[in-house]
């Protein structure tokens, strides 16, 4: 294969890796690419990991990545009724869990993780945004790169080294037998 085809071949599939990565974030961020206004996080509680839901974000598996987009105060008493997805802040953690009720009058939402039994009221003021994305996938690659870092750095490292020196030694061995024939 020439060196022309090889870097045509590269090109498409960079090309191709970086387009699958744009429209991945478009799609887990609400459909838009205004990312000015948003967080990513990694879920890592199985609240929200129950039975499938029959709204936009059905459930939220863990070690799922997830795009809250924050909203004003305004946004949240407006915006946000029952079956989204919201989060919010208790003693800086950030938690995830689902709309069931909403009370304009006492300014809350009753809320539940998917998973959880009990339900728990949630003041409008602690909400920070609504989850507008998952993508489990994304977050499991994440959760094994976190995890796992060490062993691929040392693997690819490893396999690196494996082709170098592969592709060394046949190069050796061809100039070997050249100066042979002559």
């Amino acid at each position: 294969m020439g060196k022309k085809v090889k870097t045509g071949i590269i090109a498409v599939i960079v090309i191709a890796i970086l387009a699958f990565s744009a429209y991945t974030m478009y799609d887990l961020n609400g459909k838009s690419f205004d990312f000015s206004n948003s967080e990513m996080r990694i879920v890592v509680s199985g609240s929200m990991d129950g039975e499938p839901q029959p709204y936009d974000i059905p459930t939220i598996p863990v070690n799922s990545v997830i795009i809250i987009k924050h909203m004003s105060q305004e946004q949240v008493s407006k915006d946000l009724e029952v079956g989204d997805v919201i989060a919010f802040n208790v003693n800086g953690k950030i938690i995830t869990h689902r709309i069931i009720e909403k009370n304009d009058l006492t300014k809350t939402f009753t809320t539940k993780g998917d998973a959880n039994v009990g339900a728990e009221t949630v003041p409008y003021a602690i909400v920070t945004g609504e989850v507008v994305g998952v993508n489990h996938l994304l977050g499991l690659t994440v959760h094994y790169l976190q995890k796992y870092s060490i062993s691929i750095i040392l693997a690819t490292v490893g396999i690196v080294a494996g082709y170098v020196a592969v592709t060394t030694s046949i190069r050796n061995v061809r100039e070997e037998n050249e100066e042979k024939k002559e």
